[in-house]
């Protein structure tokens, strides 16, 4: 059997998924960008001592399994301002880093920016926040 496949390339390598695959979606529209950087621009409230790292990580991790934009925008929000009040895991890292790159990746296509201008854009919107706390 002779299956079609489509070929993704990514900056962190080539994927490789079935046409018609459920875990493929769409790319967002333009109308999505800014309400993306509206949710990055948010105050995010952190605890500041550590409550169960092993539920926040789980859940954080689940809502970058979905791939959805808005979610990985939280993810990386939650994240960024968390290390502002304690150094990040590994694992929490590494969870910031792929939502980071999954905001990168489809910003990039969507607005028609290179990704230095989607980083600077995503930096900004946080100070944002930054500023209001």
């Amino acid at each position: 059997m002779n299956t079609q496949m489509y070929v993704l390339r990514t900056r962190e390598g080539t994927i490789h998924a079935p046409v018609g695959s459920p875990q493929l979606r769409r790319l967002s529209i333009r109308a999505d960008v800014a309400a993306v950087f509206d949710l990055l621009g948010e105050q995010v409230e952190v605890p500041s001592r550590s409550s169960a790292w092993v539920r926040r990580y789980r859940a954080l991790a689940e809502k970058l399994r979905t791939s959805d934009l808005f979610e990985a925008a939280e993810v990386f929000r939650d994240l960024s301002g968390r290390r502002l009040v304690k150094e990040l895991s590994c694992g929490e890292r590494g969870l910031r880093d792929r939502a980071r790159s999954l905001l990168v990746d489809e910003l990039t296509v969507v607005m028609g920016v290179d990704a230095e201008e989607v980083d600077r854009r995503i930096h900004q919107a946080l100070a944002q926040a930054q500023k209001a706390a």
